[in-house]
């Protein structure tokens, strides 16, 4: 390769110092054979998916399920260029999502991104543009997607056009930015001064412009095209692929003299192939930059989504557990669950804070009351915020943990060989198990599995176990009294309550203290689960569909009836 190739390294928006994210010779004869030949399908994608990422100690596995992760990213988190939604590689951006980095660096690289795309519309339509132009390369180069050209010809000069302007793009508009959006701007000028994009760049315009023909039309009183007269041709005679008439005969007539016979178009190609072969080492790291702009755009999206809603997002403050201030805990204003965005349902946010990064909050209050909700919210805002994105809250201060665990109540398999109470201890276990300090750890209805106070005796156990390790910790529970025998006897707990109006319906706010009910009577009475409603039932139904006791009748005059009979 020629020595101008070393000054393409790794790229990357995502680290602040790249990381080799491609095997350079097989992604080079992988471009090449796609330039040439075409129809290597998800080839590119499949670089991008498998793409190397920060180091992370977050696990998955312990919270994407209950997260929702893939609806998530499906439903709340498309990449909108021009008001259309683009088809994504949702596993490359779901395999960001899932991973934060260890390294607090990265995090701040990434949030300065954010910060730059969110201030400048300009870099903001220059980052899309520049996405769009790489993913429209990648499509020619893979020869997919519609409206492509079919002539092998014309699609391989359009690829070379499509990174001309690539490059003019980043020149442009992205070279000058102060966050890491500048390595677009880098890769474009270290790109343009290489002798093979000089060459390229000729190529392209002398294609698109051989020569300029000055011409006459003779109108008819009609308005149509009488005659057409060519008055001159002017040939682009400063382009370096520029020959004149004389030069094109003589190299032709040179060739058959030796044997050899080419039409203008295979005398093209060669030259399209040869040109191309320079350039390619400047692709290498190129594509997986889609996965990033995508990363970022989706993220751009969200935010604009939920100011369309009337939320506001915003990106966290993080401290250090060792910082002065670790003593005030997370604190989060007009949280929101972002889920609700995708439902387009009512979405009320709610502040909260804990009294330190190691808090254990219990938290009670009715069904439907938002509790649930409440911990996927703190689950989104510390994962989103821990990528570097926008987090769904107006202002939010939050510790760097090493893990999130988050478990919703489990729900019955129909091959679960335990009942639900083995399927209860089998969460606390994998629990205490996989854990580890300095993390956040979301618990909903712990010990519901079972009779209250057996119950009670294990949920004893966790939140004591779970007091003595560096976790920040939320658990909601439906053990009314016995949460208020603990906020009495166990001073170090913080407790939260779900907020009720003075019609007993839940405001979607957290306030401190336990609650004193369920509001399982409310709950039964908006699901339609009392007396009047079922006796209501009852009585609707159609005869053939009463039970077939004959001792058994809907109203007191017909049993009564039965029983003279």
């Amino acid at each position: 390769m020629p020595a101008e190739d070393d000054a393409f390294s790794p790229l990357s928006l995502l680290d602040p110092v790249p990381i080799p994210r491609v095997h350079v010779d097989g992604v080079a004869r992988a471009i090449g054979f796609a330039f040439s030949q075409g129809e290597v399908g998800r080839l590119f994608d499949e670089i991008v998916e498998q793409m190397p990422i920060a180091a992370s100690e977050w696990q998955a596995d312990q919270f994407e399920r209950d997260i929702f992760l893939g609806h998530f990213v499906a439903r709340c988190f498309p990449v909108v260029v021009g008001g259309r939604a683009r088809e994504i590689n949702r596993t490359a951006l779901t395999r960001i999502l899932r991973s934060p980095p260890a390294d607090r660096s990265v995090v701040l690289f990434r949030q300065a991104i954010f910060r730059e795309l969110e201030a400048s519309k300009h870099l903001h339509g220059a980052a899309e543009t520049f996405y769009l132009k790489l993913t429209h390369l990648r499509d020619l180069l893979a020869h997919t997607g519609a409206g492509l050209r079919v002539d092998p010809l014309q699609r391989r000069l359009d690829v070379m056009r499509t990174i001309v302007e690539l490059v003019g793009i980043g020149i442009a508009s992205l070279q000058h930015a102060k966050s890491g959006l500048s390595v677009l701007g880098q890769w474009a000028r270290a790109m343009a001064e290489t002798s093979s994009f000089k060459r390229m760049a000729d190529l392209v315009a002398y294609e698109d412009d051989a020569a300029t023909i000055r011409v006459t039309l003779r109108l008819g009183f009609d308005g149509r095209v009488r005659a057409l007269t060519v008055d001159d041709i002017v040939p682009n005679d400063t382009n370096a692929f520029h020959q004149t008439r004389t030069a094109r005969l003589a190299s032709r007539f040179g060739m058959l003299a030796r044997g050899y016979s080419f039409s203008d178009n295979e005398l093209l190609e060669r030259i399209v192939d040869e040109v191309f072969s320079g350039i390619e080492p400047g692709l290498v790291h190129l594509f997986p930059l889609v996965a990033d702009l995508e990363f970022y755009l989706a993220g751009m999206s969200f935010r604009d989504g939920a100011v369309r809603a009337g939320l506001e997002v915003s990106l966290p403050i993080f401290r250090d557990r060792d910082d002065a201030d670790a003593a005030h805990g997370m604190s989060v204003t007009k949280l929101f669950n972002p889920l609700l965005l995708a439902e387009r349902g009512q979405t009320t946010p709610c502040e909260l804070a804990t009294h330190t990064d190691a808090s254990l909050i219990i938290v009670t209050g009715p069904n439907s009351g938002g509790k649930t909700r409440l911990l996927q919210a703190i689950a989104f805002t510390q994962l989103l915020g821990q990528v570097g994105c926008f987090v769904p809250a107006a202002r939010a201060t939050l510790s760097f943990t090493r893990g999130l665990f988050l478990s919703l109540i489990e729900h019955a398999e129909a091959d679960q060989k335990e009942g639900r109470l083995g399927t209860e201890l089998h969460r606390i276990r994998r629990l205490f198990e996989r854990v580890r300090p300095n993390s956040l750890v979301l618990l909903d209805e712990l010990c519901s599995g079972t009779n209250p106070t057996e119950g009670e005796e294990i949920f004893r156990l966790v939140v004591n176990l779970l007091g003595e390790l560096d976790l920040t910790t939320f658990v909601t529970t439906h053990f009314l009294a016995f949460a208020a025998r603990l906020s009495s006897t166990n001073p170090e707990l913080e407790f939260l309550q779900v907020e009720l109006d003075a019609d007993e319906r839940p405001t979607y706010q957290f306030v401190r203290g336990v609650a004193e009910t369920s509001l399982a009577h409310r709950t039964a009475e908006r699901l339609g689960v009392t007396e009047e409603a079922l006796r209501s039932v009852l009585a609707k139904r159609a005869p053939e569909d009463a039970p077939s006791d004959p001792g058994y009748s809907m109203t007191p005059v017909a049993a009564s009836q039965s029983s003279r009979a």
